[in-house]
């Protein structure tokens, strides 16, 4: 594999180093772990011992080739999740020895890498075990990631103008704001709270950059760079805001008002839906906080909420039309609550509910309920001008319309 990764590769080079990629993540799935029968495991001590001490050399190596990297990159983490902290204890030292390389492959393949490892401190139980690795992942990491990041950032504003350079900062950047989550997801680390104001800074800087030409290309499905990282980013943001409400109070302000500048700016492209949806998420648990109710709490917010988000972001688009008409049921799966994916209409709902429980209805209630029946109307008039198959999908969005109107009247 390496060798079809050097400098002088020949025309089987691409179908030689993937199939081999293929070969060793398979190699180490199916033999690295303790066979549950026999207690041994198929790969030899001595075999293991070697695949780790060359295998952070090899993802480098290799990381120009995006297939290679993510078989490699796969098959580390397959390593890791068994032999790290404990047998592979320069795992992160080398890693981060790789991040001074220069080379933006390279650090890009360093921080997926780093991105897969840590996944394992998301979402888990606490106890004494996983701390002590926490501890030793920050205390191997936490400092060069954050020089790392301010180095991204001087390469994305350098880049300017430049597509393909400014594409691998980007991604690198996000990756970047992925390893952040994973490290700050079971407690605010020390050192995080320290240099927090940098961190937030960079974030909000992200939040608001624009890509040159990036209005072209809002009909694609598939989400861009920009919008990869500038989601990471809310995560981030939605995660201090939900967990360390007092320590990040400082920079909720500014968050709340570029998060929302970002959302107004947001098209009801599919490209768009995992940003808009997490950004409305965010604005959801901030105006759900009594603390920061006041924050939402005037008429002319109330409306723009309504006008700009709630309703944009429950209106029957084309793309959502295509999907019914193509997969009805993924996309019933994609709105039940208890589906992984995020999507534009929970995070809309997610926002009216929380307006409702967290603020006054009598204010509420005065925001133009006839946003409301317009939005209503619009839909009957879809149902009429439509005679094929989401006429029922379409019925569905306009009585759910109704019960708003309905219940906005109520309650005023």
């Amino acid at each position: 594999m390496q060798q079809h990764c050097g400098a002088s590769p020949t025309a089987q080079s691409p179908v030689l180093r993937s199939s081999a990629a293929v070969y060793f993540k398979n190699l180490v799935k199916k033999g690295w772990d303790v066979d549950p029968e026999s207690k041994e495991t198929p790969v030899a001590a001595g075999d293991r011992d070697a695949i780790k001490s060359h295998m952070v050399t090899l993802v480098c190596a290799c990381g120009k080739f995006g297939d290679v990297k993510q078989q490699l990159s796969q098959a580390l983490t397959l390593i890791a999740s068994t032999d790290f902290p404990g047998k592979w204890p320069n795992l992160l030292p080398e890693i981060v020895a790789r991040f001074a390389d220069g080379d933006a492959a390279t650090v890009q393949g360093m921080l997926l890498t780093s991105n897969s490892i840590l996944k394992r401190f998301r979402y888990a139980f606490k106890s004494d075990a996983l701390y002590a690795e926490l501890k030793y992942a920050l205390d191997t990491l936490a400092a060069p990631l954050t020089r790392l990041f301010g180095t991204l950032g001087e390469e994305l504003r350098a880049a300017a103008g430049d597509a393909a350079r400014s594409a691998v900062a980007l991604e690198s950047l996000r990756l970047a704001c992925r390893v952040f989550f994973s490290l700050n997801w079971q407690d605010l680390p020390e050192f995080f709270e320290d240099h927090m104001a940098p961190w937030m800074g960079a974030f909000q800087e992200f939040l608001a950059y624009e890509a040159p030409g990036a209005a072209a290309d809002d009909e694609d499905d598939d989400e861009g760079p920009v919008e990869r990282l500038q989601a990471a980013v809310v995560e981030n943001a939605s995660l201090y805001a939900h967990k360390y409400e007092e320590e990040f109070q400082p920079h909720l302000p500014q968050f709340v008002s570029g998060i929302w500048q970002r959302l107004m700016k947001t098209s009801l492209f599919p490209k768009h839906d995992r940003l808009a949806a997490t950004s409305m998420r965010f604005l959801a648990e901030v105006v759900g906080q009594q603390m920061h109710a006041a924050l939402f709490a005037d008429e002319s917010t109330l409306r723009q909420v309504v006008e700009a988000i709630v309703i944009p972001n429950m209106t029957l688009r084309d793309s959502d039309v295509e999907l019914f008409e193509d997969n009805a049921v993924e996309y019933i799966s994609r709105d039940l609550e208890s589906a992984d994916s995020e999507t534009r209409r929970r995070g809309a709902r997610l926002c009216r509910i929380q307006i409702f429980n967290s603020t006054s209805i009598c204010a509420y209630a005065t925001v133009s309920t006839q946003l409301l029946w317009l939005g209503f109307e619009n839909l009957i008039r879809a149902i009429d001008s439509s005679k094929n198959q989401p006429n029922r999908l379409r019925f569905d969005r306009a009585r759910e319309f109704s019960s708003l109107v309905r219940t906005t009247q109520t309650s005023g």
